[in-house]
């Protein structure tokens, strides 16, 4: 499925509103820690987590790229922080993943 693509566009959407000044830290903790909670309770791991996103990326590039070289390079990009996040020095490679 695409869950954690989903989980990943609305926290994303939530950091940037906080950024602006559109949310309080506390309305940013309401709506972000359910969605936190949601994907701990879904996948087992990083790497699961990760293709859920990268699922989400091969559709999303699908709808809303021309051509098959656009989504393909989208597909690309989505892949190469998927692989960057999971590298040991990465966010997702040195924070072990903890479901609940």
């Amino acid at each position: 499925g695409f869950m954690a693509w989903d989980i990943n566009e609305q926290i994303g959407m939530c950091r940037k509103m906080f950024a602006c000044g559109l949310l309080s830290e506390e309305q940013f903790t309401q709506l972000t820690i359910p969605l936190a909670k949601r994907a701990l309770r879904s996948f087992k791991s990083w790497e699961e987590y990760a293709v859920s996103c990268l699922c989400g990326a091969v559709y999303f590039g699908y709808r809303n790229h021309d051509t098959e070289e656009s989504q393909l390079d989208f597909f690309r990009l989505n892949k190469t922080l998927v692989d960057k996040l999971l590298e040991d020095n990465g966010a997702w490679g040195r924070n072990k993943f903890k479901p609940l």
